[in-house]
């Protein structure tokens, strides 16, 4: 069948839009953005500076960043039986953000299906942010079993919204805000990087330590104000509620020369300061030698290279200890 023209697309109708009754009935996450906003018949919008106690507002649906096994999905009853001829996914401001690839299925329910009924007289036009499926909702979704599901989008790619914003996200919040002393104000005072395009479609986790098995990786690499011995290290993920690092690690090395080498692969020796460790929500989480989480490193360091797993957000790092040298000044 040839794709349908520009002309015959504006003739058709949104079956999946709010204004002819459409719902959403469940969704796994709707941390920063709720689902129901994916059904709104009007453009999105970007409001640069609005924020909520959950994080960056978006105009559109967007979860907590998976730091669990598995993926996110949501369920919605068309207002309108029809055949679906175009589907339209826009990530339009999601330019960091974006999920990095969708799939669709379609089934036909009988009115009749008892958990059907309850999940529709739940659904609301205006569903809450900062919250996530609870284990009855999950049972009812489960009853949902119909023959006729169907593919109709299958495993498909997609980009960040709009070309010309697509770097705006990582200039947004650069990685030497995590330096600050004190402590960060809102979700943009501190680092935070694009979500991975790169992630499986459904994450897992090592069996042994629980830590995620995620392709790739961000980092930053940061320069002391002294050579010394650092005995403590705080990783602060203040306000990051719902896109913190699933884990991160701290190096640490002791070098002079041309820093250049410090952003290649093995053109120094970096130490581990603090080995990989899972990191919380909004906390400020504490590791040191004394309780055996932090590794000595006597010689001391004048480096440091911060990597987090897969993305996220920190707000603050402080590497607390003593100065190798004690005459030594700024």
């Amino acid at each position: 069948m040839a794709p349908s023209t520009a002309n015959e697309v504006e003739t058709m109708t949104d079956l999946a839009s709010a204004a002819y009754g459409s719902r959403i009935l469940f969704a796994t996450d709707e941390w920063f953005a709720p689902a129901s906003r994916l059904l709104l018949p009007e453009p999105p919008v970007f409001i640069a500076d609005k924020f909520t106690s959950f994080g960056k507002w978006m105009d559109g649906w967007e979860t907590r960043r998976k730091r669990i096994t598995g993926h996110d999905w949501c369920i919605l009853a068309l207002g309108l039986r029809g055949a679906v001829d175009v589907v339209d996914v826009d990530t339009a401001f999601f330019t960091g953000n974006n999920a990095p690839r969708v799939s669709i299925q379609a089934a036909d329910f009988s009115q009749n299906n008892n958990a059907l009924k309850i999940l529709t007289a739940k659904a609301t036009d205006d569903r809450a942010m900062g919250v996530c499926a609870t284990p009855e909702e999950f049972k009812l979704v489960e009853q949902l079993q119909s023959d006729n599901w169907m593919e109709i989008v299958p495993p498909t790619k997609l980009g960040p919204g709009y070309a010309e914003t697509a770097t705006i996200y990582s200039k947004y919040r650069r990685p030497r805000e995590v330096r600050g002393l004190t402590f960060g104000k809102t979700m943009a005072d501190g680092w935070e990087t694009a979500r991975k395009a790169t992630r499986p479609p459904i994450l897992k986790a090592d069996a042994e330590t629980g830590l995620l098995e995620v392709p790739g990786k961000d980092w930053v690499v940061l320069k002391l104000g002294h050579l010394g011995v650092i005995q403590q290290v705080e990783v602060d993920t203040n306000h990051f509620k719902g896109n913190f690092p699933e884990s991160c690690v701290v190096y640490g090395t002791r070098f002079h020369g041309n820093e250049d080498k410090l952003l290649k692969d093995g053109a120094v020796k970096w130490e581990v300061v603090l080995p990989r460790v899972k990191l919380q929500a909004h906390k400020q989480q504490y590791f040191s030698v004394a309780d055996g989480n932090v590794n000595l490193i006597p010689t001391g360091v004048n480096y440091v290279k911060l990597e987090m797993f897969p993305d996220g957000g920190i707000s603050r790092l402080r590497l607390l200890g003593n100065k190798k040298e004690a005459a030594a000044r700024l």
